[in-house]
């Protein structure tokens, strides 16, 4: 428990256990245990409700501006600096900036701007894996949103849970059809539990970094009480029990797949045309796909 809280809350992989980590990879669920943005947006909360009260200082937006970057990047020093987290931080810091100039940003821009920013400061991150896949995730979630927020308009409300869930779906999707063509080139596997994974553990996961982040927190002040420790203890052995149950479905795991640099282009052009079809609204790209 105490290595997956590690993973979760500060990126760090280090202490879990081989056979841990494999269910993890086996249920799709690898994804969790980097630092992403929703771990960030945590933070960037946080940050911004202990900062309310510099409003009312003379200078006071600028003061927090400048307390919630220190913060956010704090973070960031403090997970190694990771790729993912330089990546979620650089979003949130573009993010920041153009709340405080009243700009709003979208996330396919804010995305474009932080990559634009990072391959400026180190080229080198264009070939890190972690760096392809952070970036071809999220680019898959911006576009699903896109999709998403154009397929509202034209149909009826739904109630807040169907809203929920299909959202939930659709994200998860996008994220792995981004991923897709780079986990079977460097992996050689694809996982078809994703979706499984991502519906049982993406709710679970917020209320874990909340509760994590409060302990951690309280505990640079005082100890918390042992009911404390022990109830975040059994949640924690819970998220395992299910990516170990999960991870155990073999017949949904792809594994050992050829699929050579050829295959990866071939496959990556064919989803980026598929994507600009939809966006766009030209049939020619889809046929072309």
């Amino acid at each position: 428990e105490l290595s997956v809280a590690k993973a979760l809350l500060l990126g760090d992989r280090n202490e879990m256990p081989f056979e841990l980590l494999n269910s993890f990879k086996g249920a799709g669920a690898m994804h969790i245990l980097a630092i992403s943005g929703l771990h960030v947006g945590i933070i960037h909360l946080i940050f911004m409700f202990l900062t309310r009260p510099l409003i009312l200082m003379r200078n006071g937006r600028i003061i927090r501006v400048i307390s919630i970057l220190f913060g956010l990047w704090g973070y960031a020093l403090l997970t190694g600096m990771a790729v993912s987290a330089i990546r979620s931080v650089s979003m949130f810091t573009l993010f920041t900036l153009g709340q405080a100039m009243n700009r709003k940003i979208s996330l396919l821009s804010n995305l474009v701007n932080s990559a634009f920013v990072l391959l400026i400061l180190n080229p080198m991150f264009l070939f890190d894996v972690g760096f392809q896949l952070s970036y071809s995730a999220l680019t898959g979630i911006a576009v699903g949103a896109i999709l998403l927020e154009r397929k509202k308009r034209r149909e009826k409300p739904v109630s807040k849970i169907q809203k929920y869930f299909l959202g939930l779906i659709l994200v998860s999707c996008s994220a792995q059809l981004g991923v897709m063509p780079l986990s079977l080139y460097y992996f050689k596997q694809f996982s078809g539990l994703f979706l499984i994974s991502s519906i049982l553990l993406l709710p679970a996961l917020g209320i874990t970094l909340i509760f994590g982040y409060s302990v951690l927190g309280a505990s640079v002040i005082f100890n918390p009480p042992a009911f404390v420790q022990k109830t975040f203890q059994a949640w924690l052995n819970l998220i395992n029990r299910t990516i170990e149950w999960v991870g155990s479905i073999d017949a949904l795991i792809l594994k050992g797949v050829y699929f050579p640099f050829s295959f990866w282009f071939l496959m990556s052009l064919s989803l980026f045309l598929l994507t600009m079809g939809f966006l766009k609204r030209k049939s020619i790209l889809i046929y072309a796909s």
